[in-house]
């Protein structure tokens, strides 16, 4: 999952299904991004700081 740029963006799942390993991926031009969301760290790629990964169980 990309997501290429905006504000405020609301990432909310807790169960991604795909035949291939997924990974969620947030652009530089992102800002305060949050994600509730229960992946792994290393499913994650930032090109920003400005965002939150709120977990759940």
């Amino acid at each position: 999952m990309l997501v290429r740029g905006g504000t405020r963006n609301y990432l909310a799942s807790n169960n991604i299904v795909s035949n291939v390993p997924a990974r969620v991926v947030l652009d530089a031009s992102t800002a305060k991004t949050k994600m509730i969301y229960s992946a792994e760290d290393s499913q994650i790629q930032s090109f920003t700081t400005d965002y939150i990964k709120v977990p759940t169980p």
